[in-house]
């Protein structure tokens, strides 16, 4: 936009037309969704069940992927970078130990993987 002279109004100048090819993230699981089973027994302090998640980028790009996981679940990482082709494993752990009452339940959790500069998301399901 311009202006020329006393013009108040900004006229067009440059008309841009831009296009592009947007790619999606796109990861694998090896599993889509975890299942942690306890069973309480008397005396027997309760510890951390873990299990390891595998991650794959099949994408044509790499990735920077942001890891959020609900509680009583957790993970040690927070950011992993993923090039293409690329795999990961993560260590996800149940902790028992976060329900004091003893009574039976499942216990329903997720873990959430947000891409950087993107607003695609992929989520495992975890259960306890």
């Amino acid at each position: 936009m311009a202006t020329i002279g006393g013009d108040r109004k900004p006229k067009a100048v440059f008309n841009t037309t831009m296009m592009g090819n947007f790619i999606n993230p796109v990861l694998d699981f090896d599993y889509p969704e975890l299942k942690f089973k306890y069973l309480w027994e008397k005396g027997v302090v309760s510890m951390p069940i873990p299990h390891d998640l595998r991650i794959f980028n099949k994408g044509p790009l790499s990735t920077s992927i942001n890891l959020k996981i609900d509680q009583p679940f957790s993970c040690p990482s927070e950011k992993m970078e993923l090039p293409s082709g690329a795999e990961e494993n993560i260590r996800i752990e149940f902790d028992p130990g976060s329900k004091h009452d003893r009574l039976s339940n499942i216990m329903q959790g997720k873990l959430t993987i947000s891409h950087q500069n993107h607003t695609h998301r992929d989520i495992v399901k975890l259960q306890g």
